[in-house]
């Protein structure tokens, strides 16, 4: 893994292989919806995965792994993108702009574990209020679809679409993903916050004004939040998992779990945030299993 100059080799080697897999995926899914009638594949594309093939989850997980053990080396946290930038303007230019289609970065902090999942669901979820420049509905759609022509995801004919009727195990996993993102959202609040008010005060414009050129600095507003982006990560890795331990029949899409049950009034402002990811921060290995 990445940690000094003279180790870019394999990190650059992985990111190569990676985005050969990327382009493949690409290509299948642009022949794909000209054969189903789209006029432009890009159009047809585009609104569900704006980042293109660069949000191929081999891709992100190459990032994420050389990032953390930037991170791991330094003895702290920071923002990885930069460093490993520089490392392909050294070895492969021609690698730097496939990254930089990402616009966020893959970037993740994890949050304490449950020593076991809840047997219930939060008695009364906290409800959060974001500055935001888009409706969540934009968000959803574009998450929903993008789950749809991710590679490597099992499609199942009558998959389970709602929590009440989901067998026990699957509530429960619901039930620890409430928890983490309820410690997620509290932080990302904050930090966005933080960063809208900022801005604020630096231009001396209003809320909605200031939103938008966070959001420059920032894509993703609040979902860039690292405990946000873990979060999500964990449990669709988690959800893809414990479908690979039951019946075809109980299958539930990880887009289910992480967005369709949130949607009821018990969770406001919770899809805000969520839906502002422009991908979904999940991992394959070069096996092809989630990682």
């Amino acid at each position: 893994m990445l940690t000094t100059k003279n180790d870019a080799g394999p990190f650059v080697d992985a990111l190569r292989d990676a985005q050969a897999q990327a382009l493949a995926w690409w290509a299948q899914l642009e022949t794909q919806a000209v054969a189903e009638g789209a006029t432009s594949s890009e159009e047809a594309l585009r609104p569900y995965l704006p980042m293109g093939p660069a949000s191929h989850p081999r891709v992100l997980q190459v990032l994420r792994l050389h990032a953390a053990a930037i991170a791991v080396r330094s003895g702290h946290h920071p923002p990885a993108h930069q460093r490993l930038v520089e490392h392909l303007q050294e070895t492969d230019p021609r690698l730097v702009a496939f990254v930089e289609e990402l616009v966020l970065f893959p970037d993740e902090r994890p949050l304490p574990k449950h020593s076991a999942q809840p047997e219930s669901g939060l008695e009364q979820p906290r409800a959060f209020r974001f500055e935001l420049m888009h409706p969540p509905i934009w968000g959803i759609r574009r998450l929903t679809g993008a789950s749809r022509r991710m590679p490597s995801l099992q499609t199942v004919a009558r998959p389970i679409a709602t929590f009440g009727e989901a067998p026990l195990e699957y509530q429960r996993l619901f039930f620890a993903y409430e928890h983490h993102l309820e410690a997620a959202l509290s932080i990302a609040e904050q930090w966005w916050a933080a960063a809208v008010d900022t801005t604020m005060a630096r231009h001396r414009i209003g809320a909605s004004q200031a939103a938008a050129l966070a959001f420059d600095q920032h894509f993703g507003g609040p979902a860039a939040c690292p405990e946000l982006q873990w979060t999500v990560h964990h449990y669709w890795t988690e959800c893809v998992r414990l479908n690979a331990r039951t019946d075809v029949s109980c299958h539930a899409p990880p887009e289910s779990l992480l967005l369709a049950w949130l949607q009821d009034d018990n969770h406001r402002g919770w899809l805000e945030a969520v839906s502002c990811l422009p991908y979904w921060p999940i991992g394959l290995d070069g096996a092809g299993r989630w990682q």
